[in-house]
C-alpha cells in the first residue's frame, strides 16, 4: 500500500507548502517513514530533518510528535547501519510515546514495532 500512499503524501505536501500550512511537518514525517520503510533511507532521513524543522515551528508543545519523529529517524538510521545512534532515538521515542500516550496509541505501537529493527538487547 506504500505505492498508493506515496503520491497522496506528496500531493498533500505540495498543497501544504503552497498555503504555508502547519501540516507540512506531520506530512513530511509520514513521508519519511514511508521512504525508510521502502528502502530509501537517505531520502527518508532528509524528509525527517525537514519535518523536524516544521514540527518545532508549529508543534513544539506536542512532544508526542517529536517522539514519533525520533522513532522514525532512529529506524532510518538503524537501517543505514548506525544502530548506536539510531537505537538511542528508537528507544527514546518509544519511551516518550508510551509515557505520554500509552501503549495502545497508534504511534506508540508503530514505535514499538520499529524497536524490532535492533539486533542488540531491547529494554
Amino acid at each position: 500500500r506504500f505505492d498508493e500512499a506515496e503520491p497522496d503524501y506528496k500531493e498533500g505536501l505540495r498543497i501544504a507548502r503552497i498555503h504555508e500550512n502547519r501540516m507540512q511537518g506531520p506530512i513530511l514525517a509520514n513521508l519519511a517513514d514511508l521512504l525508510c520503510a521502502t528502502g530509501r533511507f537517505r531520502d527518508g532521513l532528509e524528509n525527517a530533518e525537514l519535518s523536524l524543522s516544521r514540527l518545532k515551528d508549529f508543534y513544539a508543545a506536542d512532544d508526542w510528535r517529536m517522539a514519533h519523529l525520533a522513532s522514525i529517524r532512529g529506524g532510518c538510521m538503524v537501517r543505514l547501519g548506525d544502530e548506536e545512534a539510531g537505537g538511542a532515538l528508537l528507544r527514546d521515542g518509544h519511551k516518550r510515546l508510551e509515557t505520554r500516550k500509552g501503549p495502545g496509541f497508534l504511534f506508540t505501537r508503530l514505535a514499538k514495532d520499529r524497536l524490532g529493527l535492533l539486533t542488540s538487547d531491547v529494554d
